[in-house]
């Protein structure tokens, strides 16, 4: 848990250089989180990271909608749904 919470700061540290200047809000944050909760724990660094990078590339288009698109984006090939 402790590593998750460094990588959580390390994303909220990296998005507060956004071109707009403005970090990511707690809703924001909030919400990384709970997509990050439900990966397995070895898996949640490479999420953070991902959803970092997306957000450093929208520059000052962060939007909730952008936020949205990049979780979904960086959930790819870490969730594993099984077939029905």
């Amino acid at each position: 848990m402790r590593l998750a919470t460094e990588r959580y700061r390390s994303l909220s540290d990296r998005t507060s250089g956004l071109p707009n200047g403005s970090p990511l809000d707690n809703d924001q944050l909030a919400k990384i989180m709970f997509a990050a909760s439900g990966l397995p724990p070895e898996k949640r660094g490479v999420f953070l990271e991902r959803v970092g990078a997306r957000l450093g590339l929208r520059g000052s288009q962060l939007t909730d909608s952008n936020l949205d698109n990049a979780i979904q984006i960086a959930l790819q090939g870490l969730v594993h749904n099984s077939a029905a």
